[in-house]
């Protein structure tokens, strides 16, 4: 399973307690596997929900809320995208843009 995306992570980083990897591939999908076995939990493509000519680029941890990451993009914005469970935890499928 690891070798299916492995080659394809552009960018990643590790959250703020080092339980969660969040990676930018290089078609743009955001992927989120476990730390503890790499098995992917979530998978996020924006450009379902930007223009185009909007593209992920690289993508940050946040240093003290670790389920809260910021992606940055080829025209240089930058979103803020966190879990919408109240627990704040990527636990549960992932709706982006509710």
């Amino acid at each position: 399973m690891m070798g299916n995306f492995c080659a394809r992570i552009s960018h990643a980083t590790f959250s703020c307690d080092s339980e969660v990897i969040y990676a930018v591939l290089k078609d743009g999908i955001i992927l989120i596997p476990g730390a503890e076995d790499m098995t992917p939990r979530f998978e996020i493509d924006l450009s379902t929900y930007l223009p185009q000519s909007h593209q992920t680029l690289i993508i940050a941890a946040h240093p003290r809320k670790p389920h809260q990451i910021a992606v940055g993009l080829t025209d240089g914005g930058v979103i803020v995208i966190e879990p919408h469970d109240h627990a704040g935890n990527w636990s549960s499928p992932l709706l982006v843009g509710q």
